[in-house]
């Protein structure tokens, strides 16, 4: 409430209903002179902050120590000690994703290259394969750079490196793959010399095309390729648990479906109160294992592990209290939970690689 002064008018600014005191009944708003000064608008402004902050860090204590807690009071009505746990989502998962893309994903440590280095018989031998292929198509550069990591004893080179560049047979005789080909024209015209039933299905079909534009689009540049792929997907993973949230609840209303007082959106609260819990502990986790690979120290795979075994610990407590069932009945749930969790992650984890392939 501010210390302006009252409007003499009792009619609300807002919406026009009468204001007998200070608020309107219709919509809440102070009926108060609408003149802000500049000192107003700064302590009004400090304070929505501090009061957001103190809501926040007493929610967060509260979802730490407490499981279960915070959902059950926020159906129950008691809501404004507490942080919404929407906005509170919003917030926790916006932070946390900014420090994991800033300090802790980093796709250009992943080594996308299939297979072990080639020897110096192999690399001498498909040497000289790729000069005559070189003769061949005398302005191609993927060649000439190819030439050159071969001739470089330091340089990383696999088998499927030289096939994936030159297409090249696999001197193993194995079944052609998206390696095997040196463009989508190429693809398709192998697809129709095969018969019926050795053909590639449309999904490989659609793959496979699919890689090829990108091997083109990349400079047929596998490394490249690979790092592009998985940083769209590491970049789509806020998206994953935002779609997974509505499919946990509804596991959680499948296993108890028999709490008719229950509707779906409290569920979805439990749901939403559960993963800001696994945001706090995943960003401590992941502290952990940095702080583990900085100093060497031992103690912080420890805490790792426990903060691991707390997370589904905390879990079935929440459980527990939140929906009142015997322990036998809520631990059979809290299996059957973890493995609808699970399959459900698997399936969208899936889906999302392949749609981030598909867009890149």
């Amino acid at each position: 409430m501010s210390h302006k002064a009252l409007r003499k008018d009792k009619e609300c600014l807002n919406c026009g209903a009468e204001v007998d005191e200070r608020f309107c009944p219709h919509c809440g708003q102070e009926n108060v002179e609408p003149h802000d000064s500049f000192w107003h608008m700064l302590t009004h402004f400090v304070f929505d902050i501090f009061h957001f902050d103190s809501k926040f860090f007493s929610s967060v204590k509260l979802l730490l120590t407490n499981p279960g807690f915070l959902p059950a009071a926020y159906i129950s009505g008691k809501r404004a000690s507490y942080l919404n746990p929407v906005k509170m989502y919003v917030f926790t998962s916006a932070i946390f994703f900014l420090i994991f893309f800033t300090f802790f994903a980093n796709t250009g440590n992943f080594d996308f290259r299939i297979g072990d280095s080639l020897t110096k018989e192999q690399r001498d031998a498909y040497l000289s394969d790729v000069k005559k292929k070189l003769a061949e198509e005398p302005g191609n550069s993927n060649l000439q750079r190819l030439i050159n990591e071969l001739e470089d004893s330091a340089s990383k080179i696999t088998k499927d490196d030289v096939v994936y560049i030159t297409g090249l047979k696999d001197t193993a005789g194995s079944r052609n793959t998206l390696l095997s080909y040196r463009s989508v024209a190429h693809y398709d015209s192998v697809q129709q010399q095969l018969g019926p039933d050795e053909k590639d299905n449309w999904f490989e079909q659609l793959l496979t095309r699919r890689g090829l534009k990108l091997r083109e689009k990349y400079n047929a540049s596998s490394e490249e390729i690979g790092k592009v792929w998985v940083s769209d997907f590491m970049h789509k993973l806020p998206y994953l648990l935002f779609l997974s949230l509505p499919l946990f609840a509804l596991i959680l209303k499948i296993l108890y479906r028999r709490r008719r007082e229950l509707f779906y959106v409290d569920h979805g609260i439990f749901a939403v109160y559960q993963y800001l819990l696994s945001f706090v502990l995943l960003f401590f986790i992941l502290c952990f294992r940095r702080l583990e690979s900085v100093t060497g120290l031992g103690v912080f795979n420890w805490l790792t592990v426990i903060a691991v075994f707390y997370g589904g610990f905390y879990l079935l407590i929440a459980l527990k209290r939140f929906y009142r069932q015997s322990m036998s009945k809520t631990f059979a749930k809290f299996l059957l939970l973890n493995i609808g969790a699970f399959v459900m992650l698997i399936i969208l984890f899936v889906a999302l690689l392949i749609v981030s392939f598909l867009l890149i």
